[in-house]
């Protein structure tokens, strides 16, 4: 706390005294501006690593996911001759953004709405929303690849009824799924 005291003082002292053609009153109007273009950038960032570091697990899955799914992807296009390397990189961002911009909107939507049980669980849902729109690619690509054998059609069922329904408890159940409809 000390240093970051002295490091402050040391900045204002020399952007106060660095040109002796400038004005106090000029002086102060800069350094004023400076803090006020920098603030929004700080403050923007301190909420990034506070986000992170709990939301890391998540973070890195999402990544890892939306590569995993480029790599299959480009492996099941490949195979059936239709690969384009301009399409590959245009779907991955798209699916970079779309995961993203739906995130942020719903992330946001739930910070307003405050710290409760409903929100807690809806975050879960979210998350798991989330990591199945990549996931859920995924582990259509490997069933297709694999010829129906994996993963099991009962946990591929899962799957498209939480994409259609989003019920999270009977995704995380143990009993038998129902049907889409």
């Amino acid at each position: 706390m000390i240093m970051k005291k002295f490091l402050y003082q040391k900045y204002f002292t020399i952007v106060l005294t660095a040109d002796d053609s400038l004005t106090v009153l000029e002086r102060c109007k800069y350094l004023f501006s400076c803090v006020l273009t920098f603030a929004p950038v700080a403050i923007i960032l301190s909420a990034l690593g506070v986000w992170f570091e709990t939301n890391k697990l998540f973070l890195c899955s999402i990544i890892v996911f939306i590569f995993i799914n480029m790599i299959l992807g480009g492996r099941m296009h490949w195979k059936s001759r239709t690969f384009s390397m301009k399409l590959l990189l245009q779907k991955t961002v798209e699916m970079i953004m779309v995961v993203g911009i739906v995130y942020l909107v719903l992330e946001l939507i739930l910070k307003v709405a405050g710290e409760n049980v409903i929100t807690s669980s809806f975050q879960a849902t979210l998350q798991v929303a989330t990591l199945l729109y990549p996931g859920g690619k995924i582990l259509k690509n490997i069933f297709i690849l694999s010829e129906g054998e994996h993963p099991p059609k009962w946990l591929m069922q899962k799957i498209y009824n939480f994409q259609n329904n989003g019920d999270l408890k009977e995704f995380m159940s143990l009993k038998k799924p129902q049907k889409v409809e």
